[in-house]
């Protein structure tokens, strides 16, 4: 979803995001694809957000604005307190409580704008030295297919585990282990 992000743009926004895999804030709860029931980096549950958050920050650009469930908003909040959020649904069992399409759209553009004239410095976040990627499939002969991938462990039945100094490595191994594996 930001595969084509450089160095050239100032600012990342990230619209109709949700929250991750493993959690009850929203029924689109994954992380992906329906066949990662748990991805972690470093030893922590990630989002889409967080994945796009950390692929930006590879490029110097901040995440400065994000809307989406109150679940990915609490947690990006919990990354920078600096980054814009807005929740505009919140997720009970199978089901959302969503804002009015025309409030939502316009707390959006009022939320976006604020963020571009905001402090966009501090909305950088730095990225770990070193990261662990465990991607926990919700069946085994998945993790099995997958644990081929260059470098990649098979820990547990339906755990592959990736490691690298380089988080571009991490997305590269999210993209051949995860989405195409």
């Amino acid at each position: 979803m930001v595969q084509e992000l450089d160095e050239s743009f100032a600012a990342l926004m990230l619209i109709g995001y949700h929250s991750k895999a493993g959690t009850e804030g929203n029924p689109l709860g994954h992380t992906l694809t329906g066949r990662v029931s748990r991805l972690l980096i470093n030893g922590e549950l990630a989002s889409e957000c967080l994945i796009h958050t950390y692929a930006a920050a590879l490029r110097n650009v901040p995440l400065v604005f994000i809307a989406g469930d109150r679940g990915i908003c609490t947690d990006v909040k919990a990354l920078n307190p600096a980054i814009g959020a807005l929740a505009v649904s919140e997720g009970v069992g199978p089901s959302t409580i969503s804002m009015a399409p025309r409030r939502a759209q316009r707390l959006i553009r009022e939320g976006a704008e604020a963020a571009l004239k905001g402090d966009r410095a501090a909305c950088r976040i730095r990225l770990p030295d070193n990261f662990v990627l465990d991607v926990e499939f919700t069946d085994p002969v998945s993790a099995y297919r997958s644990s081929w991938y260059p470098g990649a462990q098979h820990p547990a039945p339906r755990l592959v585990r990736f490691e690298t100094r380089d988080y571009f490595e991490v997305l590269r191994a999210i993209e051949f282990v995860v989405l195409r594996g």
